[in-house]
């Protein structure tokens, strides 16, 4: 068989998505874990509420249109496998990239593979989150802008504008890539700007992407959203909330020094963590790329998200880097070509090797990116509930635990057994509950706990205990370090 022929190619491809689908449906999260936010996304789509900002409403359609349509597996697992299937769609467009830079079938398989078992990307795609749908608009836009850039196709060109501004719905970040989108068009036809039928294209594009904004004003004025953390009352808040919200305060906070000796050391880390000794390989498929339009447009991603991600102070900033391993995982890409070019009568040595990068990532990665016995917050949950039982207030000062209880509490019926949750402890209002007899506002779920309930409270702030004590509470265990009965 021809190895560079339309067939072997297809082969290849296939292969790709049969090897890694297979490897993220059997590290599957099977329900609620990890995070706080996995649990969040796992009924926010379902159920039409919104997430913290900056919002990410194409995330939660296309969530909502998943979740309504296949009907296989809890609400959790079925959110969890649609970031698996965001993940793949991303590799596919990732070899096709590789396949438009030159890169062998055969390399741009294992090259693809490589990629698929980073210990970001693979966590990434086995649970609720936003990231490989981050990852599919990234390689997606990439691949069409080179392939314009190529060919002159107006229907790449489209096709890349479409899934660029599209991908502002996803996530923010997006607007990293504005530098080298601006200059791969800039040097390839910057005439394409002056055709009145592509302004035209390329403005109602534009607009359709700003509509899914429109949707947190739907939710913030239907009084039906179960959860309504986004609220948009009015244009000053929607702005404050997409441009980030409270996360706002921990960007571009850092020193220069601080950027030299704290935040390009961490980010080497990383990328070390990710991908150890193959980045020699990626350095070499950069030294010896020779297509100067495209190394430069991928240069300019890296350093566009690079600048973002290393002036934003958050614990999980890994996935922020995740477009910056793109462009590595490409360059590794590159650097398999290279290394077939130079062992070109060794070709079966070169494979060997290149087969050796994502077997060793496998192996490596494995451990920890693979959830599919991950259930013990499935059961401390349920222990939880079970305890409380029914007509129960539950605070928590864990931001997990609450996105946890209130998974169930939406997504598989504990509201109707009259659970409350809580998600902030403060005294004065637990005693005016407990004392005054008048309901508690959740304004989170926009309703109130009305009087007379059960109350408890999850262990994680071991003050909040000593509070309730202090004031002349007794708070009895009700669940072996988990739950607490708060009572007179």
């Amino acid at each position: 068989m021809n190895l560079h022929s339309p067939k072997s190619r297809r082969w290849f491809l296939a292969a790709l998505i049969l090897v890694s689908g297979v490897v993220y449906l059997s590290t599957l999260l099977p329900g609620i874990g990890v995070s706080g936010d996995t649990a969040k996304f796992q009924f926010i789509g379902r159920y039409l509420g919104t997430p913290h900002p900056t919002g990410y409403p194409t995330y939660i359609l296309l969530n909502h249109i998943f979740t309504r349509l296949f009907p296989f597996g809890s609400l959790a697992y079925r959110v969890n496998l649609l970031s698996a299937l965001f993940a793949v769609g991303g590799l596919v467009y990732l070899y096709l990239l590789f396949i438009e830079l030159e890169v062998h079938p055969a390399f741009s398989f294992l090259s693809g593979l490589a990629f698929a078992f980073t210990p970001t990307f693979w966590g990434i795609s086995t649970i609720a989150e936003v990231y490989s749908l981050h990852m599919l608009f990234a390689c997606a836009t990439i691949f069409h802008f080179l392939r314009w850039s190529k060919t002159r196709s107006g229907r790449h060109f489209l096709a890349a504008c479409t899934w660029y501004a599209f991908s502002f719905g996803n996530h923010g970040t997006m607007v990293c890539l504005l530098p080298a989108v601006t200059f791969i068009v800039f040097s390839t036809d910057w005439r394409i700007l002056l055709d009145p039928r592509r302004i035209v294209q390329v403005s109602m594009l534009i607009m359709a992407s700003v509509l899914q904004y429109a949707y947190f004003f739907w939710r913030t004025w239907d009084p039906k959203t179960v959860h309504l953390e986004f609220s948009a009352p009015d244009l000053s808040t929607f702005l404050y909330q997409v441009s980030g919200g409270h996360f706002r305060s921990e960007m571009f906070i850092f020193t220069r020094q601080q950027l030299i000796t704290q935040r390009i050391p961490m980010f080497m880390q990383l990328a070390w963590e990710e991908f150890g000794l193959t980045l020699v390989l990626a350095v070499i498929g950069w030294m010896f790329f020779r297509q100067w339009r495209a190394s430069l447009f991928l240069m300019l991603i890296f350093a566009g998200n690079g600048f973002f991600t290393l002036n934003y102070n958050v614990p999980d900033i890994q996935p922020f880097y995740l477009l910056n391993f793109l462009v590595i995982a490409i360059y590794l890409g590159l650097g398999m070509k290279e290394l077939a070019k130079r062992l070109e009568h060794r070709q079966l040595l070169a494979l060997a090797f290149a087969a050796f990068i994502p077997v060793l990532f496998l192996w490596r990665n494995l451990p920890e990116a693979d959830h599919h016995t991950d259930t013990a917050k499935i059961n401390e949950t349920l222990a939880m509930l079970k305890t409380a039982g029914q007509d129960s207030l539950i605070i928590t000062t864990d931001y997990g635990v609450y996105e946890y209880l209130m998974y169930y509490v939406i997504a598989e019926g504990w509201r109707e057994r009259g659970i409350y949750v809580l998600n902030a402890f403060n005294l004065d209002s637990v005693q005016v509950y407990l004392e005054g007899g008048v309901p508690l506002y959740l304004p989170v779920e926009r309703r109130s706990a009305p009087p007379g309930l059960d109350v408890y409270i999850t262990y994680g702030r071991p003050s909040a205990l000593e509070e309730l004590r202090a004031a002349g509470y007794t708070v009895i265990e009700a669940k072996a370090e988990l739950l607490f009965r708060v009572a007179r």
